[in-house]
């Protein structure tokens, strides 16, 4: 079995792009969006909105990332180191999403 370091299959590569996704949204909620919304200034329903929609893009690109990760690997046969690290990255944050989420994380 070889294994390659860029995934192959398209699965895969949706995979690697939803998992780029996600850090790229929440790179904007926490540079631009984050920072506005704490301030005060842009009004609250704007950055409400834009806090929001990003939160939701990144909860499902991961969310994305994870299935189609996962049916790459066992089903298209796809063994790459990326799509590999990609898909137990996303795992774990969705994991972690799921318990805040159901708020069984803090208590």
């Amino acid at each position: 079995m070889k294994y390659t370091f860029l995934p192959k299959s398209k699965m895969g590569k949706i995979s690697v792009g939803a998992f780029v996704t996600f850090i790229a949204t929440w790179t904007v909620y926490l540079v631009l969006v984050y920072p506005i919304f704490m301030t005060g200034t842009g009004g609250p329903t704007l950055s409400g909105i834009l806090m929001f929609s990003l939160s939701i893009a990144g909860i499902i690109a991961v969310f994305v990332g994870f299935v189609t990760g996962v049916i790459a690997l066992f089903r298209k046969k796809d063994r790459s180191v990326l799509l590999i690290i990609v898909t137990l990255l996303c795992f774990l944050i969705s994991g972690l999403l799921l318990l805040f989420m159901s708020e069984g994380f803090i208590s």
